[in-house]
C-alpha cells in the first residue's frame, strides 16, 4: 500500500505507481509528465544510466 507521502506525490503528478499485478509486460518506469512507460532492454544499461542520473540530480 502507498505511503500517504506517496499519495501526495500521486496528487502532485510528481509520482507513477504500478498497479497490484506486476508482470514480465509492466513498464519499469514512467514519467510522471507526459506518463510514457519506459521497459528495461535485455543486456542495456543505458536506460538504467540515464534514470540514476536524472533521479540523482
Amino acid at each position: 500500500m502507498p505511503t500517504e507521502e506517496a499519495f501526495k506525490l500521486l496528487e502532485q503528478e510528481k509520482l507513477v505507481i504500478g498497479g497490484c499485478c506486476i508482470t514480465e509486460k509492466s513498464p519499469d518506469w514512467a514519467c510522471s509528465n507526459c506518463k510514457t512507460e519506459y521497459f528495461k532492454q535485455k543486456n542495456s544499461t543505458i536506460l538504467s544510466t540515464i534514470f540514476r542520473i536524472f533521479i540523482d540530480n
